[in-house]
């Protein structure tokens, strides 16, 4: 059954639940995490920021380099090659 599997229990820091790494990298940052829970294709979330824009694209940017990562090192080329083809053109530093 599809997404019969999939945990959608609310965590909150320090519950033992932060699989996911979010703990570290949102105290680094300078956030504060109340509590997020992982879907099958999104994530939400409940964080307090100075400047949310900003640390939010840095939270993108740092989740999407750890997939990146993730994929090349199991060598899932097929994804990789659809982001590489669906990449903005104008992206011309990266090949994701």
């Amino acid at each position: 059954m599809y997404g019969a599997s999939l945990d959608t229990r609310v965590y909150t820091p320090g519950d033992g639940g932060d699989r996911a790494g979010l703990t570290a990298f949102f105290q680094s940052e300078g956030f504060k995490l109340y509590a997020y829970v992982i879907l099958e294709n999104h994530l939400h979330m409940v964080v307090q920021s100075e400047n949310l824009s900003r640390d939010m694209a840095r939270f993108k940017s740092y989740t999407s380099r750890r997939l990146l990562d993730y994929l090349v090192q199991r060598n899932v080329w097929q994804i990789l090659d659809q982001l590489a083809f669906y990449k903005k053109a104008h992206k011309r530093d990266r090949a994701y």
